[in-house]
């Protein structure tokens, strides 16, 4: 049996996210960076007691951004309005329609319980993403991602593991894998203890 499962910070699978916040009291506000369709949205809102959930998507169509998510304009746009009809009713989440790294200037370091990145899967993008981001999420907070893998694939070009790996060895950070091992596009996080 793994031992990771009696650590108060273990994720079974990304689903539980919204649990795990709950367990570990991380209950103020949170962001999660790539939004698409909100599905994910939906189920951490669910089962997360939080007061204030931020869902940041650029919502727009890249040229040369090799990603299946990288959908054409009109796709982007009716994903968007899908978003806002989910939550038109929760006024515990706000939609910003904006590029992360213009997202990230509207928080003050520290003023995050947690992040969630799932936006741009490439090396520098998501680079940047954990560098900034991370300043944006308390002590004892976690900053949590997913897709952690690298390579070209059928669905898109990653480099995400490199960035968070690169990342966590820096920083000292205990990075720690959904319990999903046979998943290759698992969530990665860690709790930012200092």
């Amino acid at each position: 049996m793994d031992k990771r499962i009696d650590d108060p910070v273990f994720l079974t699978q990304r689903y539980k996210f919204g649990d795990l916040l709950t367990k570990n009291g991380l209950t103020g506000e949170g962001a999660e960076i790539g939004v698409y369709q909100g599905e994910f949205s939906m189920f951490v809102r669910s089962r997360w007691n939080g007061k204030m959930m931020f869902l940041i998507d650029r919502w727009e169509h890249v040229d040369g951004y090799r990603d299946i998510m990288n959908k054409k304009q009109s796709v982007q746009n009716s994903n968007f309005q899908a978003v806002l009809e989910k939550f038109k009713d929760d006024s515990g989440v706000s939609i910003f329609r904006m590029d992360s790294m213009e997202a990230v200037g509207r928080f003050g370091d520290g003023d995050l319980d947690w992040v969630y990145i799932d936006a741009d899967h490439s090396y520098n993008a998501c680079k940047a993403d954990i560098e900034e981001w991370s300043k944006k999420v308390r002590i004892g907070g976690i900053v949590a991602g997913h897709d952690y893998l690298d390579g070209t694939y059928s669905i898109g070009e990653f480099g995400v593991k490199s960035a968070v790996d690169e990342y966590v060895g820096k920083h000292g950070y205990k990075l720690m894998l959904s319990g999903d091992h046979k998943n290759k596009f698992r969530t990665w996080y860690f709790v930012k203890d200092h």
